[in-house]
């Protein structure tokens, strides 16, 4: 247990002294004899991010990003490049806290919780037809992985008078899927 929570600090050292983001699984494959298996090596961060008493994505390792959006915002990198989501979906980039983030075009933004929904109503071109091109469309493909919740806490934080409207199957896990998304998961 101790020699896992030690290659994890060594990691995340290395990943914030270069400034890298990694995945969960990446640190398992780093390392695949001593973590044994995913599981490990997910506790063992967890444990690191605890201890800190600090948000995993504060280690510069996050999960895999399951987000996409398509729609009036533009999102700069640190590195500087701007993403511009109207050309079409793009997937949710893997640390929306150090992007900067441009929604001034916005009039709604759309979190649904089916990627189905999703490309339905961008082939309808929903945003083009009933929002002038001026709307914004999220989905996690379902329960919403941390980026995609930050880069909406983001948007509420820093446009509160954007309108967000949540769309999802009205049964226990869509209601649980829009909760998570407002108030946040299980094991945060």
């Amino acid at each position: 247990e101790y020699a896992r929570l030690l290659k994890v600090m060594q990691l995340v050292l290395t990943l914030l002294r270069t400034n890298k983001i990694s995945t969960m699984r990446d640190v398992y494959y780093m390392d695949c004899r001593l973590f044994e298996n995913q599981t490990k090596s997910d506790r063992s961060i967890e444990l690191m991010a605890r201890c800190f008493n600090i948000p995993r994505y504060a280690l510069n390792i996050v999960s895999f990003s399951r987000g996409i959006l398509c729609g009036a915002i533009q999102l700069k990198e640190k590195d500087g490049a701007w993403i511009d989501c109207k050309a079409g979906p793009v997937t949710m980039p893997a640390s929306p806290h150090m992007l900067e983030i441009d929604a001034k075009e916005t009039s709604a933004v759309f979190v649904l919780e089916k990627e189905c929904i999703f490309r339905r109503l961008l082939n309808d071109d929903f945003i083009g037809r009933q929002y002038d091109g001026k709307a914004l469309l999220i989905t996690a493909c379902g329960f919403p992985d941390v980026q995609t919740r930050m880069l909406l806490n983001r948007l509420s934080t820093e446009y509160p008078d954007l309108p967000i409207y949540g769309i999802a199957d009205w049964d226990p896990y869509g209601v649980e899927i829009m909760a998570t998304y407002t108030i946040g998961s299980k094991s945060r």
